[in-house]
C-alpha cells in the first residue's frame, strides 16, 4: 500500500509540474530565479541529516543535494549556503531556497511546510511545541522581509550567529545558481521557446473605415438601412 502511494504522490506531482509548465507556455514568460534565500540556524537546534530529508534530490553529486518542494515543484533547497560558507554540518544548520518565477504557492507556504518535513525527518532537534514556535516565528519573519520586496538575502536565527542576538537579516550581493538549477531552468525556457507563438489575426482592409450614406450621415447598422434608398461609401 505504501508502494502505490508513493507512486500516485510521484504522479500527482508530474501532472502538476505539466500543468505549471502549461501556464507558463501560455504567457511566453522567461523562466528566472525570483528570490534566493540562506538560512542559519545555531548548532543547538540541529539533529541528524537523513536522506528522507531530500528525497526529492535531482542533483548527481552526493554532498550536493538539490532538492524540490513536495508542495512546489518550482521551489528547490539545498543543505548549503554560500555566502554564509556553510553546509548542514558544523557549526550550525545551514540551507538555501531558490524560487522560481513558475512557482504556484506563496513562500510563506512552502516553507512553513518544508520546515515541519525536516522536523519530521530528524533534521532539527528540538521539542515539538518548541519547534512549532521557532518555524512560524521564522516564517513570519521572512515573509515580512519579503513584503518589503527583498529578492535576495540571508536569514540568521542568531544575528551573526551570536546565540544571545535575535533574528536578522542581510541583503545577498549575488544569486549563486547551482549547475543543475541552471540546466532546470534553461529546460523550461526551452520549452517555452518550442511553443507555436499565435500570430493576431489580419485586420479586414475594410476595418478602418466607417459607412456613411448620401447625406453624409453615419449609417450605425447597416441591417436596418434598405439597399435600394441608399448607396453605400466606404470614407476614411
Amino acid at each position: 500500500m505504501r508502494g502505490d502511494d508513493e507512486m500516485l504522490n510521484m504522479a500527482v506531482k508530474k501532472k502538476l509540474h505539466l500543468i505549471v509548465l502549461f501556464l507558463v507556455c501560455c504567457i511566453h514568460a522567461e523562466v528566472t530565479v525570483k528570490n534566493y534565500i540562506q538560512f542559519y540556524f545555531p548548532v543547538n537546534m540541529m539533529g541528524e541529516l537523513y536522506e528522507e530529508c531530500f528525497k526529492n534530490d535531482i542533483s548527481p553529486y552526493e554532498f550536493e543535494p538539490l532538492c524540490f518542494t513536495d508542495v512546489d515543484s518550482n521551489v528547490f533547497y539545498t543543505d548549503l549556503a554560500n555566502d554564509l560558507g556553510g553546509s548542514g554540518y558544523g557549526d550550525g544548520l545551514y540551507m538555501t531556497f531558490w524560487v522560481l518565477s513558475t512557482s504556484t504557492h506563496p513562500f510563506k507556504e512552502t516553507l512553513r511546510y518544508q520546515l515541519n518535513q525536516f522536523y519530521e525527518c530528524g533534521l532539527f532537534n528540538l521539542p515539538e511545541e518548541r519547534a512549532n514556535v521557532v518555524f512560524d516565528s521564522v516564517v513570519t519573519f521572512v515573509d515580512s522581509v519579503m513584503q518589503s520586496y527583498a529578492r535576495c538575502f540571508i536569514y540568521e536565527y542568531n544575528c551573526y550567529r551570536n546565540e544571545e542576538n535575535g533574528p536578522c537579516h542581510r541583503n545577498s550581493s549575488s544569486v549563486y545558481i547551482p549547475r543543475e538549477l541552471s540546466k532546470e531552468i534553461a529546460r523550461q525556457n526551452a520549452a517555452i521557446s518550442a511553443v507555436p507563438q499565435k500570430r493576431p489575426t489580419a485586420k479586414d482592409p475594410l476595418e478602418r473605415y466607417r459607412l456613411f450614406d448620401l447625406n453624409g450621415r453615419f449609417i450605425m447598422n447597416t441591417n436596418k438601412v434598405p439597399y435600394i434608398n441608399s448607396r453605400m461609401y466606404y470614407a476614411r
